[in-house]
């Protein structure tokens, strides 16, 4: 369990599971801000109107939609199901929608589409916790919704 690995407030601890949480959420950052900058350089590469690019980035993201949904929208439900522990696909399943999350997002920013980084960022983070050992718990203090 999580708690186990980190408290949450003053005075705080971390077990022998928060290298690997933090080794986790380190390696999708990198591979997320990478993949915007890779898939942003390729894009304007191609000498297409940028509204053909943009039309292009959304039709791969709808393609790999249609197989990974949990990819689609800014996923404000895949985090709070990760963090109140609900989020019940296999590990396997949210390791590509980790990758997937990533891949689209960076397709639709990097070809020009419309969208922010804020929500997708949380959706990766919250994915990468529940791919590390333990994260698979609420990190915040019980009672924070009562």
């Amino acid at each position: 369990m999580i708690s186990s690995c980190l408290t949450i407030g003053s005075g705080g601890s971390a077990g022998p599971e928060a290298p690997v949480v933090i080794g986790g959420a380190a390696i999708a950052s990198i591979l997320f801000s990478r993949m915007i900058n890779y898939v942003h350089e390729r894009a304007h590469k191609v000498t297409l109107p940028a509204w053909v690019r943009a039309a292009i980035g959304g039709c791969v993201v709808g393609f790999i939609g249609f197989f990974l949904p949990v990819v689609l929208g800014e996923g404000y439900p895949s985090v709070r199901a990760a963090i109140e522990g609900a989020f019940t696909p296999g590990l396997a399943v949210v390791g590509l929608a980790t990758l997937g999350k990533i891949v689209a997002t960076a397709l639709t920013l990097g070809s020009g589409g419309s969208g922010g980084i804020f929500a997708p960022c949380l959706v990766v983070g919250s994915f990468a916790g529940l791919i590390s050992p333990g994260a698979g718990v609420p990190l915040a203090p019980r009672g924070m919704d009562e």
